[in-house]
């Protein structure tokens, strides 16, 4: 069954006033959320898809406002949409209650699965803050997070154990969507760190800009194991990549909250996945964002991981 989908990330809607500005690899433009969602209904009537994708960080700091402009703008899209809880929708309990609502998801795991367009979707959480204890949970906690406690976010365990069971059921074709990417090239390209921090080599491991998601190795372990999955997509690190490794395709999406302003648009026909990635009606925007002297241009991704052809038996 051929369909067309939408996938988005960071959206990172903040409601009004929002004065509080930032920069990860360029401007961030928290307080333009209202033109940016206007842009974004904009460009998804025109493209007319099935269904949207979002892989997390829908608001931009979690609160009850910030969840309502959210789903109103979600809710415009004129289409079904589902979504992955990022780790700035944990920050709050509204965050997850808003997850709850809209998928009627049960409290206890925000982890499920749809079956759409010919596809079956595991939307599996992953923002769950590890700490040295060992323990996890599903909401931040700053005071653990100031006293060294907290390693780092993934899955809680109860997830992968359901992932596991459901794969091991699954006889159709299968894409896993997660907040952190679970594969990624060794090195990259940057020009500057984050926060405009200077680069100490030319080719850059993620691991100078970006903390690993807890227990990934062992999730791509059983997405290698399993013939189902054909590809994965995640957000997170606000940039356009892709990769394809042991027969998956592992798609990152940019940010919606910063340059360039991009969504993904997947045409599945039943033997392969088309991408093609897209533009907000922003130019503004861009300009606001695009930090010239930092020289951030390559989130955009080079053409290769911009419009993608991948064809799997």
């Amino acid at each position: 069954m051929p369909c067309r989908f939408i996938v988005i990330s960071d959206t990172h809607f903040v409601a009004p006033p929002a004065d509080r500005e930032g920069t990860w690899w360029n401007r961030t433009t928290h307080r333009y959320s209202q033109k940016m969602g206007e842009a974004l209904v904009e460009l998804v009537s025109s493209l007319a898809p099935d269904f949207v994708i979002h892989c997390g960080d829908l608001t931009g700091w979690d609160s009850k406002a910030n969840c309502e402009l959210s789903i109103e703008f979600m809710d415009k899209l004129g289409c079904p949409w589902y979504g992955t809880p990022g780790y700035h929708d944990t920050q709050h309990p509204h965050g997850r209650e808003l997850f709850n609502e809209t998928f009627g998801l049960n409290g206890r795991t925000w982890s499920y699965l749809r079956d759409v367009g010919g596809l079956r979707f595991f939307f599996l959480d992953v923002v769950h803050w590890h700490a040295d204890s060992g323990e996890s949970f599903p909401f931040y906690d700053m005071e653990q997070d100031n006293s060294g406690r907290i390693v780092g976010m993934g899955y809680a365990e109860c997830d992968l154990v359901w992932l596991e069971r459901e794969l091991e059921q699954t006889n159709r074709p299968s894409v896993i969507v997660t907040h952190a990417p679970i594969c990624f090239r060794d090195t990259y390209p940057l020009k500057t760190l984050p926060y405009g921090k200077p680069v100490m080599r030319k080719m850059t491991p993620p691991s100078e800009f970006i903390n690993d998601m807890i227990g990934r190795k062992k999730l791509s372990e059983l997405i290698r194991g399993n013939s189902s999955v054909k590809a994965c997509f995640a957000g997170h690190w606000h940039i356009n990549d892709a990769v394809v490794s042991d027969g998956v395709l592992y798609v990152m999406t940019g940010a919606l909250r910063e340059f360039p302003y991009e969504v993904r648009l997947v045409e599945y026909t039943g033997s392969s996945l088309c991408i093609s990635t897209h533009s907000l009606n922003v130019p503004e925007l861009r300009e606001i964002s695009f930090v010239k002297e930092w020289n951030n241009e390559w989130v955009k991704g080079e053409q290769d991981v911009r419009n993608i052809i991948f064809t799997f038996l």
